[in-house]
């Protein structure tokens, strides 16, 4: 009963957890960066406390990670093991492995059964219906391999990307900001 209550909580989480990202107010929190390099592009002080003189810094820092790309050959294993299908975009030719994932529940209650598909470089949830109306199609293993290899081929090897980050101590916003 422990289990059956812990999974529900689970869902429930992950369900909110999604909707927050969705809406773009999902916060992370304290998290360990990992990168293959950083530059700090800057540095700025942005408040000094006058007791203590802690300064809380503004930094703005280049991050390039290695892109995490799998193989056709590894996706077709996926597939294998996970009951996954084989798609393609009819209109970009793009590739991706559908796998079920859990269900979410609509406004009326009803339960609304969804799909991963798992692509290069992104995963995104779809409802099965929204997904059966595509353009999505399951297609044959030398379609896919042929796909999601040209797919890949093109894949930079590395991401660059900045971010902005607050460090030292932390003050409400309204005391940091003119």
């Amino acid at each position: 009963m422990q289990n059956i209550i812990f999974e529900r909580f689970e869902l429930l989480l992950s369900q909110q957890i999604e909707a927050a990202i969705a809406a773009g107010i999902f916060e992370v929190g304290v998290e360990t960066l990992r990168a293959e390099r950083f530059i700090v592009e800057s540095q700025e002080a942005v408040y000094t406390h006058s007791a203590t003189g802690s300064v809380t810094n503004y930094l703005k820092v280049e991050r390039t990670q290695r892109n995490s790309i799998r193989t056709a050959q590894e996706m077709l294993e996926f597939a294998t093991q996970y009951q996954g299908l084989l798609m393609i975009n009819s209109k970009s030719g793009n590739a991706a492995v559908s796998i079920s994932t859990h269900s979410i529940y609509n406004a009326d209650g009803g339960v609304v059964p969804r799909v991963l598909l798992i692509r290069p470089q992104k995963e995104t949830r779809v409802p099965v219906q929204d997904l059966e109306s595509s353009i999505w199609q399951q297609v044959s293993i030398d379609a896919f391999t042929a796909a999601w290899s040209t797919e890949v081929n093109e894949l930079p090897k590395f991401t660059t990307d900045y971010l902005h980050l607050v460090t030292g101590i932390l003050l409400p916003i309204w005391k940091i900001l003119p």
